[in-house]
């Protein structure tokens, strides 16, 4: 059995990790603010394109607007949601409610997840592509001009930011502190939503992630 030392070190240990990766997000989120200033302030116009690509106002706080749907979102235990099970593919519902900056109801979500070539195929990067594509046209967007890609899956101790990337969504602990829940994180491999938890990170340990990108199609 180990010792209180041992626990403390990883407590202290998984502390760190926690403080590292929100002072990273912290300064994406800074960085992001200060050239959406900027861009205003060049073209005199009070616009900015959000992740997105629509234009909206630069007063609009876009990570306000995100915070509140993410308190919003319909998560697992919710009326007709598993509350075990669907974790990953929940995850890649956040995605496409992040990238089209509105929720999926209960009913919709329902749907999605009673669709068994979906939920049924999530291994791969195939899987993932297949149910955010679904979910953003559910949600409305149009994905023929969307070109929508996961990679695969990326152990801690290989991943390396991708600036390119829209969101990830990360490989974490159970409650048991064995790998196999899955979690929304930002472009960076921040975190942002927990299917079960919401906006709570409650400092799951992460052992891998999958880049989310979703970029327009060039017009020919």
């Amino acid at each position: 059995m180990p010792g209180l030392g041992s626990e403390f070190d990883r407590a202290s240990e998984a502390k760190l990790k926690r403080e590292q990766e929100q002072r990273e997000l912290a300064a994406i989120e800074a960085e992001t603010t200060l050239q959406a200033q900027a861009d205003s302030e060049n073209n005199d116009i009070d616009t900015v394109q959000t992740l997105n690509d629509t234009v909206v106002p630069v007063s609009d706080i876009y990570y306000s607007k995100l915070g509140d749907l993410l308190n919003d979102r319909v998560k697992m235990g919710d009326p007709g949601i598993a509350d075990s099970g669907p974790c990953l593919f929940m995850s890649y519902l956040g995605i496409a409610q992040t990238y089209a900056e509105k929720n999926l109801t209960e009913k919709q979500v329902q749907k999605l997840i009673g669709d068994s070539s979906l939920y049924t195929k999530l291994d791969g990067s195939a899987g993932g592509k297949k149910v955010i594509t679904a979910a953003l046209n559910e949600l409305g967007i149009d994905t023929s001009v969307l070109n929508i890609d996961v990679s695969k899956t990326i152990e801690r101790k290989d991943y390396r930011s991708d600036p390119t990337a829209f969101g990830t969504v990360r490989e974490v602990a159970l409650r048991d502190g064995v790998r196999g829940h899955w979690q929304e994180g930002t472009n960076i491999g921040g975190f942002r939503q927990d299917p079960i938890d919401g906006v709570n990170d409650i400092g799951r340990e992460v052992f891998a992630y999958r880049n989310v990108f979703i970029t327009k199609k060039e017009q020919e």
